[in-house]
């Protein structure tokens, strides 16, 4: 086992938090814009297909930032490892 196995582990947690959540959250986006209308008056029946396209950039760019920010945890620890052999 190398060094930093918590450091590792929380890595490889956010990356999959990140996927679920994301993933979950243009599940529920596309849910909201197909089903979520019918349970809304009907002054804001342009408005949901907004906000549900507003909750897929939404979902994708919280996806994106949280595998980034897990990624940039394994590049810590890859140039500390690097640093360390050389």
């Amino acid at each position: 086992m190398g060094r930093y196995p918590a450091l590792k582990f929380l890595s490889f947690l956010i990356t999959i938090m990140g996927l679920v959540l994301g993933i979950g959250g243009i599940a529920f986006s596309i849910f909201m814009m197909t089903e979520g209308a019918s349970e809304l008056p009907s002054i804001f029946d342009g408005l949901t297909t907004f906000v549900g396209i507003g909750g897929i950039g939404f979902s994708v760019i919280f996806m994106l930032v949280t595998v980034a920010f897990a990624e940039f945890l394994q590049v810590i620890m890859d140039i500390e490892a690097n640093t360390r052999s050389s």
